[in-house]
């Protein structure tokens, strides 16, 4: 039913349908029942609005939710709420929390906003605010904004400041999340869908001129499901492809000569093993045309491994840690297993050419002088371990 204020004209309660007119006896109300189609009910955040790059500041990354605009024209009075739920901040692998690129979905926080755009005696309520690291965006979900029963159609907006709490463990790079709003209204519902991106650390960016290519890759996706990939501030599409049996991706994309120089991100788009909305990003810096790219850093490799020795302790050590050893061709002592030390022969272009020497080549040359010195230590260092190796027994 519609109940108009005949000096105003304003709307006092949703229509319901009828075909029946009836009119106040002085004339100043009219009560009019009539057929009304129901219209729509949407929410949606604007297009082009659906990456929200965090920015990084003090331990957390903060931004702000892009407006969600809901129009409720059902006219059925039955109020309405729209809830948030984040995934968790993956890295480029897509691999899921606990890993070294990821962080829970637990620690967003927000901050709810809200404000009627039109529409008679409509209400609309704010969710309460949510701490980052409470897990509640990340598990059951929260209340970004609400209209009561009987609160009334009409068009509202609603927004929220995101406040994302970064571990210090998180490694270095870009982790991104989607998150889901679904607004309800009885039996209608819709849903919008915002990506979230953080950059961690201060690894160095790609960097690809205005018209280069440039490889993206990742995971986390279902398999056999399309990906799309997005370069944004402005979305632009630049390639579709399809995960692998994996859930990973692998693609070269192009990067429009009309790119604005400066910072971008490639974001890749789709569903989750799981059903739900997947994405990963990348930043990356683009450069004029003919700019010299520096080439890749070099290759990680593993840290040298650092061996411990083993302690022994009383035990008798292997004959060759007892400092025996066999010259080998270029000189240099190894250990063997024996206690016997085999000099190597000197060749005539190795005699010692000082006083003495003979024709026979003699042993008293600067150069045999020095190499009977080094096995003389060495020997001497084998004798010295033994002898405190039989102490220690003598006193076990």
């Amino acid at each position: 039913m519609v109940t108009i204020d005949r000096p105003t004209g304003r709307q006092m309660a949703t229509a319901t349908p009828a075909v029946v007119v009836a009119s106040s006896a002085d004339g100043a109300t009219e009560t009019v029942q009539l057929s009304v189609a129901a219209g729509p009910f949407t929410a949606a955040v604007a297009p082009g609005a659906e990456l929200v790059v965090l920015s990084p500041s003090a331990g957390a990354s903060t931004g702000t939710l892009p407006r969600l605009t809901v129009v409720n024209a059902l006219g059925d009075g039955a109020g309405w709420a729209s809830r948030g739920r984040v995934s968790d901040f993956h890295g480029l692998s897509g691999d899921g929390c606990p890993a070294a690129d990821c962080i829970d979905g637990g620690q967003l926080g927000w901050s709810p906003a809200a404000a009627v755009v039109s529409g008679g005696g409509a209400q609309v309520q704010t969710g309460p605010p949510v701490a980052p690291g409470s897990s509640v965006l990340g598990g059951v979900g929260a209340t970004l904004c609400s209209v009561p029963q009987g609160g009334g159609g009409g068009t509202f907006t609603c927004d929220a400041s995101l406040v994302l709490a970064v571990p210090p463990s998180a490694a270095p790079g870009d982790y991104t999340a989607v998150l889901s709003l679904a607004t309800a209204d009885g039996a209608v519902a819709t849903g919008a869908d915002v990506v979230l991106t953080a950059r961690v650390g201060t690894a160095a960016l790609p960097v690809v001129p205005q018209g280069g290519a440039i490889d993206f890759f990742g995971g986390g996706f279902g398999p056999g499901t399309t990906v799309t990939i997005t370069l944004h501030s402005t979305p632009v599409v630049l390639a579709t492809t399809t995960a692998d049996a994996s859930g990973r991706f692998a693609v070269s994309v192009t990067i429009p000569a009309d790119t604005p120089t400066g910072l971008h991100r490639l974001v890749a788009t789709g569903i989750g093993p799981d059903g739900l909305p997947h994405a990963v990003a990348m930043t990356i810096e683009v450069v004029p045309i003919g700019t010299a790219v520096p080439p890749p850093g070099p290759p990680v490799t593993a840290p040298p491994t650092t061996v411990t020795p083993e302690v022994l302790g009383t035990q008798e050590l292997p004959a060759a840690a007892r400092g025996s050893v066999t010259p080998v061709a270029d000189g240099s002592p190894a250990p063997t297993g024996s206690t016997t030390t085999t000099p190597r022969s000197v060749g005539p272009d190795e005699r010692a050419e000082g006083p003495g020497a003979g024709g026979s080549g003699g042993s008293s040359g600067p150069g045999s002088t020095a190499w009977w010195l080094v096995v003389a230590a060495v020997v001497a260092g084998g004798v010295a371990v033994i002898a405190v190796l039989r102490r220690r027994r003598t006193a076990a």
